[in-house]
Formats: C-alpha cells, structure tokens, sequence
C-alpha cells in the first residue's frame, strides 16, 4: 500500500469510517461488502485530493521560472501517483 492510501485510511477513520471487522460486527453483512464499502470511502477521499491537485494545475498553466515549472511538474506527477492508488483501490 502506498502512503497515499495510509493518509486516506487514518482520515477516513478519524472522520468516524469503520472498519472492515466493525462493519461485519455491527451491521451482520458480507465481510465482501464491507470492503467495498471501505474501499469505496478511501478512494472517494483520494479522489478529492486529485480533484484538489487538479485545481493546482489549472492554476499554474503558463509558468514563468523554474520553480513554477518544477512546482506544476511536481502537481502533475502527484496526480498521476494519486490516480494510479484509485485505480489499485478497485
């Protein structure tokens, strides 16, 4: 797992998310529908920060130094790592 996905988990947490054993526990389901469930909360947490980075993007379009060249780049390679973690979210 990546860092990226650990930050979603301890956020999803702290925001009151449950966990996979506390799902089944309480609500008697599937042990598979509660990690969809989990999964699908972590991947809407990451998709907000890619959203968030894109923004970012949009903003630094046309830079003019160096470091705003290396700050768009450095979005960019975010938003590329950010959608690669959704993707092994699925």
């Amino acid at each position: 797992m990546s860092s990226n996905i650990l930050q979603a988990m301890k956020e999803y947490l702290k925001s009151g998310g449950r966990k996979t054993y506390q799902i089944v526990k309480e609500s008697g389901g599937k042990r598979s529908d509660a990690k969809k469930d989990v999964k699908a909360g972590l991947s809407s947490r990451l998709k907000s920060k890619r959203n968030f980075t894109s923004i970012k993007i949009d903003q630094n379009k046309n830079p003019k130094s160096i470091s705003q060249i290396d700050r768009l780049n450095k979005f960019r390679k975010d938003k590329k790592i950010l959608t690669k973690d959704i993707n092994k979210l699925k």
